[in-house]
């Protein structure tokens, strides 16, 4: 046989005849030896409980040897040198002698003041309520630039109003006088508010006297531009000019004086009777208002009340350390810094959302709060002058020149007793610790109130709390026995008693309903250095006069509760109302801020400002809840100055002398549609029968109702039981009750017992002045 050779052997040839089983007996080859190694990893590795052994032991051996281990004993010995350095021998002076004191005695301390820096507020606590605010009543004049008249009661040609005056001029008079005297300065200081108010166009004005906005919003409240570090911000304002602002209170331009006197019901004959009105409202500028007793109106605000602890006591040594004092009472005693330790007030932001919706990425926006706390102020009857805020101020808690405390109007207490329509007198916990312990340091008795001329005396903005007086240029002739009493309390070196922390309030009257929003804060105060060259460590902290601290932000979000809301409570039903087939019974709350009493007359819009209730309303399947019905509405009528129901459009109407009157109509018109639809109901009583039995059943009502594009059930059980619904529906009534029964049981002029339908001029009435 020729023995074959490899160069002759034909690889390609072989491969495309034997390749497939060449390649497959490799891979069982393969196969074969990993299987081989396999087996045999898997025969020599130990079990899982010979491990469990293994990790044991050797657990044992380490606890061991740590047991049974010892130091080593030249651990225990101390180097001889770090002996030494613990007994030093004491060096002899006389063998070292310095050409130079290591120290100066002579070289003065630097007492150069640094610019302090502001702390931040702590301690939120938020109230909410409707606040309703005896005002006077404003008309404004064509021109702009003239300062509005203000209504005034002049008392009608009655013989028996006439002797009831007499028996009350006196007083009147007192009052009159007052009120006059201050008149003067407050239509100055609405007119002062016009310059600030660059806000937008305004509504369309007149549209709707009594503050329906002008027809319009009213514009946006105007900011007044970014301010600079050295001075206040624009007051900015409800709207773009007085004309405007006006228009919120009724006498907006278009508005008529017509309309404005039927606005108060002085127009209507239908006001006459027996009783008939005691007073006529009467336009009058500031220097004729005479004895005449100012004429007023309930005006309604939403309120927002919120009040913050300000870390005081920290803040003071904040201040003693910038401006290198030895003591807090030496420095509050410095003649270069007037005002003491004094704020310039607030400045605040908010960020506003509808439910449901992040207010994270929603943009903070300036809110004017002094500017509109200024109109509310400028146009209420009486400040709040409550024994609890008197007491903060005798124990330091809200400090003299006050700008973190804003004053509040007072409020309206003819309508309501109840303490949730008064103002709250709880604190934040930290600020009524803080006059606990204030009492407790004075024992008992308030401490005396240094009060320093204002820093601010030269700027008028600043005047709006009503506590910036210019000093006395009279000799005090008490100075010399103060001044003494003051170096001797600074001798002392018992440091004064201060609170840790003083109260900060402002209020938001600009909020609406459903609505949620976030409140930041920052604090501004005056600042020490400002145009005090000669005592600053740098010129460039003397050019502001204001320092400003940190955004302090309110950790919770305040949500402005509904004024619309309905609940499946029926609670006039017997038994056979409640055996429900094709409708059911509704009960619909809504809070008027005013209401327009003829839908054809935009003079008989008034002011409310209190929850009006449909108390049962039959709605069927696929129909809206609620709708305009007739209600009793308590309102305020200046000219009786006393709470009556608001009248029927027919009732407010002209008649000629001699014409039939009739009696008093049940309510006004008030629209209490929700624009809820009723979808489906299931529940109440419900009889049936089987075979000769016959059976009665009864359950709570669920009601299917589509609101604001979402579904959601009503249910009867709970909405029955709701204590906040319970509580208004009984308010409302007692309300109600007390109102009729004042009216009912007032006594004409002429002593005898009368009705609101003799005030109003119902059968048989005179018309008034008759």
């Amino acid at each position: 046989m020729k023995k074959l050779k490899l160069k002759d052997f034909d690889f390609k040839q072989f491969f495309i005849q034997k390749g497939e089983k060449v390649g497959l007996w490799v891979c069982v080859g393969i196969l074969v030896l990993l299987v081989v190694f396999t087996v045999k990893d898997m025969l020599g590795v130990p079990s899982a409980s010979a491990n469990a052994d293994e990790i044991n032991d050797m657990a044992k051996k380490g606890k061991n040897l740590i047991a049974s281990s010892q130091p080593d004993p030249s651990v225990k010995d101390v180097p001889e040198q770090i002996l030494k350095a613990d007994s030093p021998v004491p060096v002899p002076q006389d063998q070292f002698v310095l050409e130079r004191p290591l120290f100066d005695g002579g070289a003065t301390e630097d007492r150069k003041w640094r610019s302090p820096s502001v702390l931040a507020m702590d301690d939120w606590r938020v109230d909410y309520f409707p606040a309703n605010v005896p005002s006077l009543i404003l008309f404004p004049k064509k021109d702009e630039k003239e300062p509005p008249e203000v209504g005034v009661l002049v008392p009608v040609d009655n013989k028996g109003i006439q002797e009831q005056n007499k028996k009350t001029m006196d007083e009147r008079r007192i009052k009159a006088n007052r009120r006059a005297a201050l008149l003067a300065q407050y239509l100055q200081q609405l007119q002062q508010m016009q310059p600030g108010m660059r806000g937008g166009a305004g509504g369309m004005g007149g549209g709707s006297p009594m503050g329906m906005r002008g027809g319009g919003m009213g514009g946006a409240p105007g900011m007044g531009g970014a301010p600079g570090m050295g001075g206040p911000p624009g007051m900015g304002g409800p709207g773009g000019n007085m004309m405007q602002m006006m228009g919120r209170m009724g006498g907006g331009p278009g508005a008529g004086m017509m309309d404005r006197m039927q606005s108060f019901g002085q127009t209507s004959m239908a006001l006459g009777g027996e009783g008939g009105q005691q007073y006529k409202i009467v336009p009058a500028s500031e220097d004729k208002v005479g004895n005449n007793e100012l004429a007023e109106e309930i005006r309604p605000y939403r309120m927002v009340l919120i009040s913050a602890a300000f870390p005081y006591k920290q803040q003071l040594e904040q201040f003693r350390q910038a401006l290198r004092f030895p003591s807090i009472d030496k420095m509050l005693a410095d003649n270069d810094l007037p005002g003491g330790l004094e704020f310039a007030g607030i400045y605040v932001q908010r960020r506003q959302g509808k439910p449901g919706e992040s207010l994270a990425n929603k943009p903070w926006e300036d809110i004017p709060i002094e500017a509109k706390m200024k109109q509310i102020m400028v146009e209420a009857i009486d400040p709040d002058k409550s024994e609890h805020d008197q007491e903060l101020k005798q124990y330091g808690i809200i400090l003299p020149h006050n700008r973190l405390v804003m004053p509040r109007p007072k409020l309206d207490d003819k309508l309501h007793k109840e303490d949730k329509y008064k103002y709250p007198d709880e604190l934040p916990p930290s600020v009524a610790d803080s006059l606990a312990a204030m009492k407790q340091a004075n024992k008992g008795a308030a401490p005396p109130v240094q009060k320093k001329p204002s820093k601010f005396k030269d700027v008028e903005d600043y005047s709006i709390y009503g506590d910036d007086q210019a000093p006395s240029t009279s000799p005090d002739p008490n100075a010399a026995a103060a001044d003494a009493k003051r170096q001797g309390s600074l001798q002392n070196t018992e440091e004064t008693a201060r609170p840790e922390k003083i109260l900060v309030r402002f209020y938001d009257t600009s909020v609406e309903p459903g609505m949620n929003y976030q409140y930041r804060v920052q604090v501004r105060m005056a600042n020490p250095n400002y145009k005090n060259e000669k005592r600053a460590v740098a010129k460039n902290i003397t050019l502001d006069k204001e320092i400003r601290g940190a955004w302090a932000e309110l950790p919770q979000t305040v949500r402005v509760p509904d004024e619309l809301m309905f609940y499946a409570v029926d609670e006039r039903r017997n038994d056979s109302t409640y055996a429900y087939s094709d409708r059911v019974a509704m009960q619909v709350h809504r809070w008027l801020e005013r209401i327009q009493t003829d839908p054809n007359n935009r003079g008989s819009v008034r002011l409310v400002g209190d929850w009006s209730i449909l108390e049962q309303d039959w709605v069927r399947r696929g129909e809206y809840i609620g709708g305009v019905k007739p209600t009793d509405v308590p309102i305020w009528w200046p000219t009786f100055k006393k709470y009556m129901f608001a009248l029927h459009p027919d009732e407010a109407k002209k008649r000629a002398p001699g014409a039939p009157r009739t009696s008093r109509k049940q309510g006004v018109p008030i629209d209490f549609d929700t624009h809820a639809l009723l979808v489906d109901f299931e529940g109440g009583k419900k009889s049936y029968q089987v075979g000769a039995n016959k059976f009665v059943d009864e359950s709570p009502i669920e009601v299917l109702v589509l609101n604001k594009g979402k579904l959601m059930v009503k249910e009867s059980k709970s909405d029955t039981e709701n204590e906040d619904r319970k509580k208004r529906v009984e308010e409302w009534k007692t309300t109600l009750k007390n109102v009729k029964e004042e009216v009912d049981n007032a006594k004409s002029p002429s002593g005898r017992p009368g009705t609101f339908d003799n005030l109003i001029g119902g059968p048989g009435g005179k018309k008034g002045g008759q």
